[in-house]
């Protein structure tokens, strides 16, 4: 029995050597290339506006904040609704924020709300706005 099975495997093996050169050879199209690039998706009008503007400052030669400043004002001059979302970045930036914290401070401050990241408000406004105690004289 156990030679009848050794045969039966033996032969398809043999058979399916015998038969790979015949299939190899009936499709002669290559396989796919695993290294293509999948084509780009389209930039967003945001997008394409600051790979503009990226553009022109790089064509003034600047670098370094001076660089990035000029990318937002251009954005700024073409779109002035993003001007509050880059005003927002900026102070979150400047507050130490990153990653999630970031994005959850521009989220409320483009809203307007208040955050718990936000600095404390000084000055005669935030004067006015904490209320008054007041103290009781003892009469005499």
């Amino acid at each position: 029995m156990f030679s009848k099975h050794c045969l039966t495997i033996a032969t398809i093996c043999l058979l399916g050597a015998a038969s790979f050169p015949l299939m190899a050879s009936a499709d002669p199209t290559p396989p796919p290339a695993a290294a293509t690039p999948s084509p780009a998706k389209p930039l967003s009008p945001l997008q394409q506006l600051h790979q503009q503007c990226k553009d022109e400052a790089s064509g003034q030669a600047l670098k370094g904040s001076a660089k990035r400043d000029a990318i937002d004002a251009c954005i700024v001059n073409a779109r002035p609704d993003q001007a509050k979302r880059i005003q927002c970045r900026k102070d979150g930036l400047a507050q130490g924020l990153r990653h999630q914290d970031l994005h959850a401070y521009m989220k409320s401050c483009i809203k307007g709300q208040p955050t718990p990241s936000a600095p404390p408000a000084t000055g005669p406004s935030a004067a006015s706005a904490t209320p008054a105690v007041a103290t009781a004289k003892p009469a005499h």
